[in-house]
């Protein structure tokens, strides 16, 4: 289950993937028609390679646990709730 801190978060990455994926469609079907099945399969192997290896070098790789939020060091009553925040505004 994603923290709730971490929701707005969780929902853009997601939403990014399953946008960018129509268009890795696209490029597929563009490469495949012009060029054929073979360099479709090549180009989709160096995007892969190019994807661990931004993974690979980025800070992201080393960590061993996820780092706190700066939301987390707040006391629990000084943190805004969506239900609080709705019902003081209806």
């Amino acid at each position: 289950m994603t923290p709730h801190d971490l929701l707005g978060r969780a929902t853009a990455i997601n939403s990014l993937a399953y946008g960018s994926r129509s268009v890795g469609a696209a490029i597929g079907a563009l490469v495949g028609g012009l060029h054929g099945a073979e360099t479709c399969l090549v180009v989709a192997a160096i995007g892969f390679l190019a994807q661990a290896l931004v993974i690979v070098v980025s800070r992201v790789f080393p960590l061993v646990e996820q780092p706190s939020m700066p939301s987390e060091t707040r006391h629990e009553h000084d943190r805004p709730h969506c239900r609080g925040a709705l019902l003081s505004a209806g």
